[in-house]
């Protein structure tokens, strides 16, 4: 039996306010850009609720920051996509990738500072 990869986010600051969420990497359904430093990640909920209510039928959000892709020498948008799947690919079954953690300040490069996350969003 395989075990799914699993992504960690957490947003928050050196007082420990925010929060955090662990997706399984299969729940990922897709990047936007939002400006030239920030992207959306969209993940199915880990929470699904009764038909018929609002609630859990919309995609998690999770806003990452990165250097500006209209900078010269900075990475472009479809790289920084690229290296975000890399890593919900993880390297092993079952295994766990911190793809940005705001409040210990570990990130995947090239991903810097601010990370939101909005269930629902």
């Amino acid at each position: 039996m395989k075990l799914p990869n699993y992504v960690y986010f957490g947003e928050g600051t050196a007082a420990g306010t925010g929060t955090a969420q662990m997706y399984p990497a299969e729940n990922f359904r897709g990047i936007d850009s939002a400006d030239a430093t920030t992207a959306i990640l969209y993940f199915k909920p880990v929470v699904n609720l009764e038909a018929n209510t609002t609630d859990g039928d919309n995609n998690d959000a999770v806003t990452v920051t990165f250097p500006n892709t209209g900078t010269a020498g900075n990475l472009n948008f479809a790289q920084i996509c690229e290296i975000i799947a890399g890593a919900m690919r993880g390297s092993a079954s079952g295994a766990m990738t911190v793809i940005a953690d705001e409040l210990n300040g570990n990130y995947i490069s090239p991903l810097t500072s601010t990370v939101e996350i909005v269930p629902g969003g």
